[in-house]
């Protein structure tokens, strides 16, 4: 409401005033209001400009593709495995197979050639499931010599070279019975506790096998003779073997 005063002066003149006090401050106070705005608005353009400058660019189509890891294609490993031997060297075979892959960063495979190789699937997978679950039937395969002589160690690390996708070790049964150049004689050294932990407890109790007591030893020996005729080491005689036994028995005792 705007209220009108007069108000007389010196000169004799009337000079009208007009009295908006609620007008005023409402002007004052948008005023006010779009000066903030525009200085929020200023600080929102700096900070965005800031920000484009010290930001790192956006990777371009290129540098993406350039970045990005590429996978390698799978590669392979199989061996000329001892089929028509018995379980023991099943065994030695694929765990030496399996440690050999993993040096070499392949999948181990396994090549099936006869019916031999069937029953040697079976059976393994009948003692120790789990083993075989890290083996891959490959479709083609490339022949490498390697470990040709049983009991004989044969570096892994010198297949590292072939780039095939496909190797197949011509090697037998894998048991190292001695060798200066590696402080174990086993091709799986580390596998032990992964190895042990895929064998199944047997539920037969063998009730017909004779069993140690406080008074009795019970020590059985595997004496693989005609092994070493073939592999050129030195076959020990039946003194030797009677000797040896005598002597684990004592220690047994």
């Amino acid at each position: 409401m705007i209220v009108t005063q007069a108000i007389p002066v010196n000169n004799g003149r009337f000079h009208c005033l007009k009295y908006n006090c609620k007008r005023l401050t409402k002007s004052f106070k948008i005023c006010f209001l779009l000066l903030l705005i525009y200085l929020v608005l200023l600080l929102i353009t700096e900070k965005i400009n800031l920000t484009a400058i010290t930001s790192p660019a956006l990777p371009t189509t290129t540098s993406m593709v350039t970045t990005k890891k590429v996978k390698k294609p799978n590669k392979y490993v199989s061996s000329n495995l001892a089929a028509s031997s018995r379980l023991g060297n099943h065994l030695f075979e694929l765990s030496a197979l399996l440690a050999i892959a993993r040096k070499l960063e392949r999948i181990p495979t396994f090549f099936i050639i006869d019916h031999h190789y069937d029953q040697m699937l079976k059976d393994t997978d009948f003692v120790i499931p789990g083993l075989l679950d890290h083996f891959l039937v490959p479709v083609s395969i490339t022949p490498t010599d390697f470990q040709l002589k049983c009991c004989m160690w044969d570096d892994p690390d010198r297949l590292k070279n072939i780039t095939d996708e496909y190797i197949h070790i011509r090697g037998t049964h894998y048991q190292v019975t001695r060798t200066s150049e590696v402080p174990s004689w086993k091709f799986f050294p580390r596998l032990r506790n992964e190895l042990m932990g895929y064998l199944k407890t047997t539920k037969n109790k063998f009730p017909n096998l004779p069993k140690s007591s406080s008074s009795t030893f019970v020590t059985c020996v595997h004496i693989r003779r005609t092994d070493f005729v073939g592999s050129g080491f030195h076959v020990p005689d039946e003194k030797f073997i009677l000797s040896a036994m005598q002597f684990v028995e004592q220690k047994g005792s």
